[in-house]
């Protein structure tokens, strides 16, 4: 933990020097704003940058002089770099992005497949559905949680993460388990008919998203109910329930909503299914054929 800007430069300062020793072919760096000592690396050594939201956009939610900064220091990465891997199709197409001609490759996230068991379906009386996310974050659209679990007093809807606000929330089917390590929340995985993603990506003014925490659902089993895009399953999938990216989404889809958590109650989704799309095995050789093309 850094106790100043002016500490993290000196710890800076001290990778580039352990890079230079190092003397790497390639650097892969996943872009966020780089304190200056790291720019001479992504002038001399082939750089490969990951791309994993609009930068632009984002921190423009954020401080002015970070906002600034951020414009100021993109340029000199996306300069520099021999290629870039952006995590949606859309984040790739942005003006700010194309503008700099690199070669770019798309690639949603993924995880290791095997690190994850097929839970088989555990019976209980009432639907049960399952979110981990954060208060913290807009996009997540938390807020559409409660709602939805006041629409649908018969559903057991389980919260893990942090949600200092909805402490207050009286809900008997709104269930809060604030963080749990995976070992923990795994048993509610077993339990749960279906799980929700992110459903308020508008307010981050983006359309299309791979989270990591869909990929796990995907990879226990769970269908998911989701209000954005997904990168790996452009043209759907029976166990997603994709809403339209607006506002009042589940409002207006409360119908689809109810339909679709009978229909998959019991459900378990194949592995094959969604191996190609969110497996690190089957995707990281994509990557590094990628970064090999680019810095050779």
């Amino acid at each position: 933990m850094y106790r100043s800007p002016w500490q993290r430069i000196q710890a800076t300062k001290r990778l580039v020097d352990s890079v230079r020793t190092w003397a790497p072919d390639v650097i892969y760096f996943r872009y966020d704003p780089p304190y200056p000592p790291l720019f001479p690396l992504f002038k001399n050594i082939p750089t490969v940058v990951e791309l994993n939201t609009d930068d632009v956009q984002e921190y423009r939610l954020g401080p002015k002089l970070r906002a600034c900064y951020n414009l100021f220091a993109r340029r000199v990465v996306l300069k520099h770099a021999v290629g870039l891997i952006a995590v949606t199709h859309e984040i790739a197409q942005l003006p700010h992005i194309t503008c700099y001609a690199k070669p770019t490759l798309v690639l949603g996230n993924a995880l290791d497949l095997i690190e994850y068991p097929s839970l088989s379906t555990i019976p209980h009386e009432h639907p049960r559905l399952i979110f981990i996310g954060s208060e913290k974050v807009p996009w997540h659209g938390v807020d559409k949680l409660v709602w939805l679990a006041q629409q649908l007093p018969y559903c057991h809807i389980d919260l893990v993460g942090n949600y200092p606000q909805l402490q207050k929330t009286a809900l008997p089917n709104l269930h809060i388990h604030g963080f749990l390590a995976q070992k923990d929340y795994e048993s509610l995985m077993a339990y749960a008919d279906l799980a929700i993603g992110t459903l308020a990506l508008h307010h981050n003014n983006m359309n299309e998203a791979s989270p990591l925490k869909v990929r796990e659902y995907l990879a226990y089993g769970l269908p998911v109910i989701i209000g954005y895009q997904d990168t790996d399953f452009m043209n759907g999938a029976r166990f997603i329930l994709q809403l339209p990216n607006t506002e009042n989404n589940v409002e207006t889809h409360l119908e689809q909503i109810k339909d679709f958590i009978e229909d998959m109650r019991g459900y378990r989704v194949p592995r094959e299914l969604v191996t190609t799309q969110i497996d690190a095995a089957v995707k990281e050789p994509q990557r590094l054929k990628f970064i090999r093309d680019v810095s050779s």
